[in-house]
């Protein structure tokens, strides 16, 4: 009964994440430790591969949608990525280290106050963007009504650290490069397909954001998206552009944090493959289930709905664990 209801709450909650390009790590830790009694570490590593499994199945849905105001791009917005994803996988190479590193209980209080606050403001975002489309609506509405009158390795210790120095250098090195590449082609007028407008500065501002979403991920095992989604919606991006490219980060930075896991040996094989599966269908379900709502309604709001939601109910689920973590102490 308890694995059945465990994995009835996984499949809900990735099909409601995946209507907002996010992993849903934030409500997958707390059923693996409430509902199958996994340690909190381990918990957080089964819901790492998870969102893995999710996110591979987002980008194969993804790959061929386009931008839904310029269909001559991609929804996926790959210069955003491009200055994003590096230092998110920095992060997350940090927050793994740091997750070994910090007692149980510090990470899920940590982990609900983060979350609080980015489904407060992401909910906002939401209704904000639910107001202009109601307005938007009610003047195509009064335009209509007018014209009738008239959108597990095994490693040495010397080994593992030295392969996670070499990736953080490799990292910094590719961001300063992209950085480059990115300023010289704003200099010599070469056009730049994103929903950013990029500058010197927000090159170097917002990759720094990116970090902390990495290392959200990389402690908590949420794939990062649940804080790059609504930072993404924050600066302005489209909601479905949001949502793809998230998702698209997720798959990086999962894969990095689950290898992670899999070198510190936290990872259980056989559970892993399990939810790996379980991640891939009912995030391709929650997808198309999300673009039969907007091919009907129209609603980019729904998308952002689903962000805020699922952020919402990431943090209740992690205050329920933290009290359940207290009261056994």
């Amino acid at each position: 009964m308890t694995t059945t209801a465990c994995l009835f709450h996984e499949v809900v909650g990735l099909i409601l994440a995946a209507g907002g390009g996010i992993g849903g790590g934030g409500i997958l830790v707390p059923t693996y430790i409430l509902l199958l009694d996994f340690p909190v570490k381990r918990a957080i590593s089964l819901a790492s591969v998870t969102v893995l499994g999710g996110a591979i199945a987002n980008n194969l849905l993804n790959a061929r949608k386009r931008h839904p105001d310029h269909d001559h791009r991609s929804v996926i917005d790959w210069t955003l990525i491009l200055q994003l994803e590096p230092m998110t996988i920095a992060g997350t190479i940090l927050g793994t280290l740091l997750n070994k590193a910090l007692p149980a209980l510090l990470l899920v209080i940590l982990m609900v106050a983060l979350l609080s606050y980015t489904a407060q403001n992401t909910l906002t975002k939401a209704n904000e963007l639910n107001q202009k489309e109601n307005e938007a609506a009610a003047r195509v509405r009064e335009g209509e009504t007018n014209s009738k009158t008239g959108t597990s390795f095994n490693c040495g210790p010397w080994c593992f650290w030295t392969a996670e120095a070499f990736m953080i250098i490799v990292i910094f090195v590719f961001v300063i490069c992209e950085r480059r590449s990115l300023l010289r082609r704003i200099d010599s007028g070469v056009p730049i397909y994103s929903d950013i407008v990029w500058t010197k500065a927000n090159t170097v501002r917002y990759p720094c954001y990116s970090m902390g979403a990495g290392l959200v991920a990389g402690l908590f095992g949420v794939g990062g998206g649940i804080i790059n989604g609504p930072l993404m919606l924050a600066l302005g991006v489209h909601p479905a552009v949001a949502s793809a490219s998230s998702a698209c980060m997720i798959l990086f930075t999962s894969l990095t944090a689950t290898l992670s896991f899999m070198a510190f040996g936290i990872l259980v094989p056989d559970y892993a493959i399990f939810c790996m599966l379980v991640g891939f269908v009912s995030t391709a379900l929650g997808q198309l289930g999300m673009s039969v709502l907007l091919k009907r309604y129209q609603r980019n709001s729904y998308i952002a709905y689903c962000i805020g939601l699922v952020v919402a109910i990431s943090a209740v689920a992690m205050v329920i664990e933290s009290i359940v973590a207290i009261m056994h102490t």
